[in-house]
């Protein structure tokens, strides 16, 4: 059985959801009272039994950080956690993130540490889902990565699922276009 580290992209700026992002990212907008957007894919996680969860974090993120360290702690006898990965300057690197992929590039070390495949999710998506079926379809078509990304500016909306094979070959691109008119 493969262990898998999941990470969660927490970063943005969410400038389109000003002023609800004055003074917080986007992941920790609240949400239906007491929640934050940054709940929807750590619940989805915790209910797929993943449990070991980093949450990258760049942007305004001192509400996000307060959030994620009252609301989740797992007992002491697992070593399941809720960790959060600051974006920060190395003797390797003065850079911070530029960008999603550079976030995940730059905690490669944290991540192979913990597990042998990788779940990255958003951390501002609404959605309920059982990444455990999509892990298990992962691991039996033997896929080295999978892209499921839906896309929306203001009128047009782009759905995309990208799968490619362990020897680097697209089996299947779906992509689908539509607009609101």
């Amino acid at each position: 059985m493969s262990k898998v580290v999941t990470i969660i992209l927490a970063g943005g700026q969410g400038s389109r959801l000003f002023p609800l992002t004055k003074m917080r990212s986007k992941p920790a907008v609240p949400i239906a009272g007491r929640f934050r957007l940054i709940d929807i894919p750590i619940s989805n996680c915790i209910h797929s039994n993943l449990k070991r969860i980093f949450i990258s974090t760049q942007f305004s993120s001192e509400s996000l950080h307060r959030h994620i360290f009252v609301t989740y702690r797992f007992d002491n006898f697992t070593k399941d956690f809720v960790t959060i990965l600051s974006a920060e300057q190395t003797l390797e690197s003065r850079d911070w993130y530029q960008g999603t992929a550079d976030a995940v590039r730059q905690n490669l070390r944290f991540l192979r540490s913990e597990g042998d495949l990788i779940l990255i999710l958003s951390g501002d998506h609404l959605y309920r889902m059982d990444y455990q079926k999509f892990i298990d379809f992962h691991i039996c078509f033997s896929i080295l990565f999978k892209i499921i990304s839906s896309i929306s500016f203001s009128k047009y909306q782009s759905n995309y699922l990208l799968h490619v094979e362990k020897n680097w070959t697209l089996n299947y691109l779906n992509y689908t276009f539509h607009s609101s008119n």
